[in-house]
């Protein structure tokens, strides 16, 4: 390279950007750029650059942080963009003192700007400006430096690595005639170094005199003299001189308000004069015990600086006291980093002092409070593992120098349950050397407790054959156990393995009988874990009160020992059995405190899977608003970058939209979920067959069971390559119903077979008898009731499957009595119906006992048994009464209404009219006509005068004034000829009935004046005069209803003298009329029955 080339060719070889042109200028050999800026100059843009890749390493870094607080505050001070080229400046200036006109060309900003950086410099103590008297008027006589403490500050934060190179980089600068002029003025003189000891000695004649609450910049100052009298000269302090100092210290010391500042000032003199501060080390153990985390650390800061001295020496008494330290107590209530920090600053004194067995006592206090912070983290638990981990390690090395076994033993044992307890790789090695160092060293009780530890930790690892084992080394152990903690322990270890074996009883009872109460607080964590499994295995049996109990109680010791998982893990089973056993409320209750109980321990995970689980409740009660609102709280929970969760999140927001039949909602569900997964080309087979599975539902509810065919197929082959076959068998289930409803047959009968093999793949006989009892479903739409009674027989055959439960049993039973009664085999029919009536009242199963007792009345019907009949009617009516469940009008009806046709006229006339007035009320008009029409027929066979004549006769009127409502003409022509015989049976109706009579004999199809004088009040609408009609005969049923059989005048009058209201009439009103209804009964027509 030319040794001195052109500027612009500099440049243009370089390239513009500043990381090119600072890489090629360190490049250069040193003579070539001693050349260049002799010869032409280094122009000030490249300077610049230049300059900061000099502090390049540092700059880069500076965001890091320093090891301390004040460390941290200066370094962001100083590291300001403008500051830190102020400060980079002065040191590279030959004099370290610029003017300010040549900071204000070196430095890229005005001159005000500069000068406002400077004076924040100045109140921080790391800069000050320098006078010089007589100066020429054409010359500087302000000048801007490093004090001492700002010299000290940049040399603690490593702030530029090559002090040379930027002064290098200054000198060959291009400047102005008027910036070298500058450069070259005269300087304030430097202050020299018995100058600086002077100043020194006031500052610390002055701490008797302030108490120790020193000014901050007197502070600083001390700092920065006592740095740079270190670099400078070797100081020597005479004996007496140390000792009159040590003992100034000392009472400083003495003030109980004694603050950091102080202290550092104190490891500054300690560096460099540590016979000074011996006198105050009794004080600084003092502090160690007492005062804050950072007076702790600080005075800590200043034994190690002695410690580490050739000068100094602890006698016996102070290495007693140092080595006696409850270190535990010291650092429990720190912060972690503050913990750890003081632990190792002992660590070295003691290796300083040679206390090797208070330096394993030192680390083992650090693992197990770090160990404890893992476990129940406030902070980072992998910080907190990784701390306890190597605190333990380092311990359990420190011990077997100091051919301690037992203490060893502990440390080992320490290191297995923080791996266990945490979950973090699990491993026995540690587990088993303890034990076996406690079982050789005489302490068997101790062995056996690990060994019990060990052989849980196992089974929870499903290692279940090395868990037996490990129970038979306790039993090879000489003596006896009598700590009760200790054989509670050894009857958890077993109850694992006899749960495994499928003894989940016995396992039960093995907890129950022991005593836990005075364990500490590992082995009551370990007590409720095993809990929380055997509760796990209680559900799985169906045993939800265990569960509950179980999980309780792991619940209590979770709270006992402050761990907030078990106790989150708790709620979580506590709500799936509450849930089982129908009680969803209280289920909700569990899962909201989990989720509360997640959010403490910041697990993000956990808590979105609690609201999921609460969202899925809720949605099986129906609150679909609610579980919305849940997935929306877990998605709000969900970092941006989370999009799989996201995913996973509203796929169970669409799973809530199809319960509710929201398919609007749940396509734009699903379009959403596959722009966001296109957006983040995210391609998942199982997220792909979920959606394609839900696409299958949604076209099934509009009818299109052909495109239905087409998703569900494709979301079982994903299931399938995915292998979620639980999912691809009730994906093969509804794919089976969509062909069912294209009556391919054939095809569906496929599918539920393919459903059957997965589960027999799986070994979940979960599904199997919903398989079934589809199959026998589609054979009997078929007319196949042989081949669906044989799939029947399946699921009542436990042969190859797991014994079935009784609800299975009881719907199974009902299934074969139901198509026995469709084989006409009527007998046996009603043995199974009343079997399975009996089975499913034990459960609870209230819906399918309404069904069975459905069943039997239909077969007492075909097989012609009125009295069968009535007999369970009356039994249906009962149960419907007592049962908490809620059931739809039409149901009761049902009942009602076929008991009173198989009672004779007298008996069931009034109850067919109240059906009829019912499903009137609930407006089902058509399902109205039949009652009310075989009411009405009724009354040829009944006695004048009686309620049941009344009640037929008024029934008779009821029907007519349905038939006006429906737009069949031969319902309307039934009505015309039952209202012409009623014209002979007016005398015998009540006044009400009569009314109503009236009127709609006046309201014919031809529309009587009546009905056009409102007509045209409703501009003209003659569409509404139905609505109008439905009107006046709501109002009329309404009084028919009433407790009053008397009416004062006509109570169609009102709709006569004010039919200008409009209200009355429009649609609008008729529709909130309509909805406003209450139930109907005939109490008004025969004062026999209410309302319900």
């Amino acid at each position: 390279m030319d040794p001195t080339p052109d500027p612009s060719e500099f440049k243009m070889r370089l390239g513009s950007t500043g990381p090119a042109i600072s890489e090629h200028w360190f490049g250069m050999d040193k003579r070539v750029r001693d050349q260049f800026g002799k010869e032409r100059g280094l122009p000030i843009w490249i300077s610049r650059i230049v300059m900061c890749r000099a502090a390049y390493p540092f700059y880069m870094t500076a965001s890091d942080g320093a090891p301390n607080k004040k460390g941290n505050e200066v370094q962001h001070l100083l590291t300001q963009d403008t500051r830190f080229q102020i400060v980079q400046n002065i040191l590279a200036h030959p004099e370290s003192l610029p003017s300010l006109r040549e900071l204000e060309y070196v430095v890229d900003k005005g001159r005000s700007t500069i000068y406002e950086h400077l004076e924040t410099l100045e109140k921080a103590g790391i800069t000050d400006r320098f006078e010089l008297e007589g100066a020429d008027r054409d010359q500087p006589s302000t000048f801007y430096g490093l004090t001492p403490y700002g010299i000290r500050v940049v040399d603690d934060l490593d702030l530029f690595n090559d002090l040379d190179l930027l002064q290098e980089i200054y000198v060959a600068m291009d400047k102005p005639a008027e910036v070298q002029a500058y450069e070259a003025a005269p300087r304030p003189g430097k202050a020299t170094q018995e100058e600086l000891e002077d100043e020194l000695a006031g500052h610390l004649e002055a701490i008797d005199e302030t108490e120790g609450e020193l000014d901050e910049q007197i502070q600083r100052r001390i700092e920065g003299l006592s740095f740079t009298l270190e670099q400078s000269s070797e100081i020597e302090i005479e004996t007496s001189a140390a000792q009159e100092l040590g003992q100034r210290l000392l009472n400083v010391l003495s003030d109980s308000a004694i603050g950091p500042q102080v202290l550092d000032g104190f490891r500054d003199i300690a560096e460099v004069a540590p016979d000074a501060i011996a006198p105050t080390i009794p004080r600084l153990i003092d502090l160690l015990d007492g005062a804050d985390a950072e007076c702790q650390t600080k005075a800590l800061q200043v034994l190690v600086a002695i410690a580490t001295s050739e000068e100094a020496s602890f006698d016996t008494d102070v290495r007693d006291r140092l080595t006696n330290l409850d270190i535990f107590s010291l650092i429990r209530e720190l912060p972690l980093v503050e913990a750890r920090s003081l632990v190792e600053g002992l660590d070295e004194l003691y290796a300083e002092i040679g206390a090797t067995e208070a330096r394993a006592e030192a680390m083992n206090a650090l693992g197990q409070y770090a160990g404890r912070k893992a476990l129940n983290p406030d902070v980072d638990a992998d910080d907190a593992f990784g701390t306890a981990t190597q605190a333990f390690e380092t311990t359990v090395t420190q011990y077997e120098q100091l051919d301690k076994p037992l203490e060893q033993a502990e440390s080992l044992h320490q290191l297995g349950l923080l791996h266990f307890l945490t979950d973090r790789d699990p491993v026995a090695e540690p587990f088993s050397e303890a034990a076996s160092l406690y079982a050789t060293n005489g302490e068997y009780e101790s062995a056996a407790r690990v060994y019990a530890q060990l052989s849980v930790m196992r089974s929870e690892n499903d290692e279940f054959e090395a868990a037996a084992d490990t129970i038979d080394h306790i039993e090879s152990l000489d003596g006896s156990i009598e700590d009760e903690s200790t054989r509670a322990l050894i009857s958890a270890a077993k109850a694992l393995l006899k749960a495994h074996n499928g003894d989940v009883t016995e396992a039960i009872s093995l907890l129950e009988e022991s005593t836990i109460v005075n364990a500490d607080e590992i082995d009551k964590s370990i007590f409720g874990s095993v809990q929380l499994i055997l509760a796990y295995h209680a559900i799985e049996a169906g045993n939800y009160e265990t569960t509950i109990d179980l999980a309780e109680s792991a619940k209590e010791l979770a709270e006992e020992t402050k761990t907030k998982r078990p106790k989150a893990s708790a709620e979580q089973i506590i709500s799936s059995a509450l849930l089982r056993l129908n009680r969803g409320d209280e289920a909700k209750e569990h899962l909201e405190a989990a989720v509360e109980c997640f959010k403490e321990i910041d697990d993000t995970d956990s808590t979105v899977d609690s609201l999921r689980q609460l969202a899925n409740i809720q949605m099986i009660d129906g609150e679909f608003g609610p579980a919305i609102s849940t997935i929306e709280r877990g998605l709000s929970l969900l970092d941006e970058n989370a999009t799989i969760e996201q995913v996973e999140l509203q796929l169970k927001m669409a799973d809530i939209y199809a319960v509710s039949g929201d398919t609007d909602a749940l396509e734009v569900s699903l379009k959403s979920i596959e722009e966001l997964l296109d957006s983040e080309d995210i391609a998942d087979e199982r997220i792909q067959a979920e959606l394609n599975h839900h696409w299958g539902g949604l076209r099934m509810s509009e009818g299109n069971p052909e495109a239905a065919v087409n998703e569900y197929t494709k979301a079982v082959d994903q299931y399938t390559a995915t292998e979620n076959l639980s999912l691809a068998i009730t994906t093969q289930i509804e794919l089976a119903e969509a062909y069912s409803e294209l009556r391919e047959y054939t095809q569906a009968i496929d599918c539920l077979d393919t459903a059957i093999e997965f589960s027999e793949q799986t070994g979940d006989d979960t599904y199997r008898p919903t398989v079934l009892f589809r199959k026998a479903d589609i054979h009997r739409e078929q007319g196949n009731l042989d081949t669906a009674l044989e799939n029947i027989e399946r699921i009542l055959n436990p042969s190859g499957q797991q014994a079935s439960r009784d609800i299975i049993t009881g719907r199974a039973r009902f299934e074969r009595g139901s198509i026995l009664s469709e084989m006409s085999q009527y007998a046996e029919a009603r043995d199974n119906l009343t079997e399975a009536l009996s089975t499913l009242r034990e459960e609870g199963a209230s819906h399918l006992v309404v069904n069975v007792l459905r069943a039997l009345v239909r077969v007492a019907v075909e097989s012609e048994e009125p009295e069968q009949v009535i007999s369970w009617c009356e039994s249906a009516e009962s149960y419907l009464d007592s049962c908490d469940e809620s059931f739809s009008p039409e149901t009761r009806l049902y009942f009602v209404k076929t008991r009173a046709q198989h009672q004779g006229p007298t008996a069931g006339v009034e109850d067919l009219f109240y059906v009829g007035l019912r499903y009137l009320d609930m407006d089902q008009v058509d399902d109205a006509l039949q009652p009310l029409r075989e009411a009405w027929n009724s009354h040829t066979e009944l006695d004048s005068g009686t309620d049941a004549y009344t009640a037929a006769l008024s029934a008779g009127v009821g029907f007519v004034g349905a038939t006006r409502l429906v737009t069949l003409d031969e319902a309307q022509a039934a009505g015309d000829e039952v209202l012409e015989e009623l014209e002979s049976y007016t005398e015998s109706l009540s006044d009400s009935a009569r009314y109503l009579y009236q009127f709609l004999a006046e309201s014919t199809n031809t529309h009587s004046n009546l009905e056009l004088e409102a007509a045209e009040r409703i501009d003209g609408d003659y569409s509404q005069l139905s609505q109008l009609e439905a009107v006046v005969f709501r109002d009329l049923v309404e009084q028919l209803r009433s407790d009053d059989d008397e009416f004062e005048s006509d109570p169609t009058e009102p709709i006569r003298s004010a039919i200008g209201s409009t209200a009355a009439a429009t649609g609008t009103a008729v529709t909130q009329q309509a909805a406003s209804q209450s139930a109907t009964s005939a109490a008004g027509m025969t004062g026999r029955r209410s309302a319900d």
